[in-house]
């Protein structure tokens, strides 16, 4: 009994000796596996760098701000749209000798240049059309809706009644609330005008007199704004050229001669803009180029990988991955990524 355990010892030792030894030598095929996958992968993260320093160092040498400057000029020139950028028609009357680099950046927004320029422009429409103007209408209205006195001539046309658009002349004798008694006529006061009544009556004389005033007022301060806003229409635009700003091509409606400090930009930034939109496009194009071909000089191909995903990789390894699925079809050629089917109990 005693030998025959010693036996069982000796075989199951044996068993698992060799069991630990399979396993060693899978875990061995996996680590060269693993290592083979790391490296071509490694490899592959270095031709990408190589790609991309490359690309990064040719574009600089390509796209530079004086490149820049003269694609600005051309295509103001031009007066055309530019995809991504906008249409360049919106510049044209720009000074194209302000597109040389180094393009200073403003000193002043454009809120600020509209504020200091709007209370320059009010300051001098204040002296052109000053408020002292407004002292005159008081006078006037007084002289318009002056009051009749009982005993002078007077002259008054109907406007209403029968007898409208009748001239009535005479002596101013009588009124009452009703009528008022001319030579020898009684005029119903319904029959007058809201001005002759006003020259008749007290109460209506009061309210014509500041009415005509207000109005007065009224039209003379739209008058300045309309003249405030003519100057800003004329000197805006050329301020904002000058404070180192064009119109937007990006925006409808923009031009040199736009006064709304909402359709311009900094010229800087709109060179800046257009520097970095012709760098990353000739990125995209050169890499586009570069990728295909310095990973085709490394023998590396795009094909799927073990999750159907398109990468790139070495000829040998797609071929692998390739002949591994087409075995994996070949014992189960029904299978298509779905369970098998449970057999029937």
């Amino acid at each position: 009994m005693k030998r025959a355990l010693l036996c069982l010892g000796f075989l199951l030792g044996t068993q698992m000796y060799c069991l630990a030894d399979d396993e060693l030598d899978d875990d061995d095929d996996s680590e060269v596996e693993a290592a083979e996958s790391v490296d071509w992968k490694l490899e592959r993260d270095e031709i990408l760098k190589e790609i991309k320093q490359y690309v990064d160092e040719t574009v600089k040498k390509m796209v530079t701000r004086d490149v820049t400057s003269k694609f600005i000029g051309t295509w103001i020139s031009k007066g055309q749209q530019v995809p991504i950028l906008g249409n360049f028609k919106n510049l044209r009357g720009d000074d194209l000798t302000l597109w040389k680099w180094p393009i200073p950046a403003p000193k002043q927004t454009l809120q600020e240049i509209v504020e200091a320029k709007s209370a320059e422009i009010t300051r001098r429409v204040d002296i052109e059309l000053p408020d002292s103007a407004r002292d005159n209408y008081p006078i006037e209205a007084q002289k318009k809706y002056q009051m009749y006195k009982i005993g002078e001539e007077v002259n008054v046309v109907l406007r209403s009644g029968l007898g409208t658009n009748t001239e009535v002349s005479g002596l101013f004798r009588a009124i009452t609330a009703e009528r008022i008694h001319i030579g020898k006529r009684y005029v119903t006061r319904r029959d007058l005008d809201p001005d002759t009544e006003a020259c008749f009556y007290k109460e209506q004389n009061s309210e014509k007199i500041d009415e005509y005033v207000r109005r007065e007022n009224e039209l003379y301060s739209a008058r300045k704004e309309s003249r405030r806003e003519e100057l800003k229409h004329q000197e805006l635009p050329p301020e904002f050229h000058k404070g180192g700003y064009v119109p937007d091509p990006k925006k409808d409606g923009a031009s040199i001669k736009t006064a709304k400090d909402e359709f311009w930009q900094s010229r800087r930034e709109l060179h800046t803009k257009v520097f970095n939109t012709l760098t990353q496009q000739a990125k995209e194009k050169l890499t586009a180029i570069e990728t295909p071909k310095r990973f085709a000089e490394r023998g590396y191909i795009q094909a799927e990988n073990e999750e159907g995903e398109v990468e790139w990789m070495p000829q040998a390894v797609a071929d692998a991955i390739k002949a591994a699925k087409e075995a994996a079809e070949a014992v189960n050629p029904n299978h298509n990524g779905e369970p098998d089917d449970m057999p029937p109990y």
